[in-house]
């Protein structure tokens, strides 16, 4: 199982036990309209806990952001996949409170070393 540490942050896979940290990180998203040409996320209980086993089950794809202290998940990373010219597309999603201030850069920085680094090339 993946474990990435950096001074603050833990980056893993999602469990199907992360739902409702996943379901506050929609809220956030929902709530502040960051980008308005994301489509919506679920919207009951049950379609979280679902959502969470579905991100939970791509463990090549997403991968959970959390804080060393607390264990708090508070971001989503996704690779969109890495192209012929070694060109990353990578999605996120960070709570509004961690973003800008320097933990969204940690993570993002730690995502994008696994990918060209520690991950191996066919």
């Amino acid at each position: 199982m993946l474990r990435i540490e950096t001074e603050r942050l833990i980056i893993r896979h999602f469990t199907p036990a992360d739902w409702k940290a996943v379901q506050a990180l929609a809220i956030d998203k929902e709530t502040h309209k960051r980008d308005p040409h994301d489509p919506p996320w679920p919207i009951s209980d049950d379609e979280y806990k679902g959502f969470a086993e579905y991100l939970a089950k791509m463990t090549d794809k997403f991968f959970a952001v959390c804080l060393k202290r607390g264990q708090t998940l508070f971001g989503l990373l996704a690779f969109n996949g890495i192209d012929t010219n070694k060109q990353l597309e990578l999605g996120y999603q960070m709570h509004l409170k961690y973003q800008d201030n320097e933990h969204d850069k940690e993570a993002l920085e730690s995502i994008i070393d696994f990918a060209f680094v520690t991950l191996p090339r066919n």
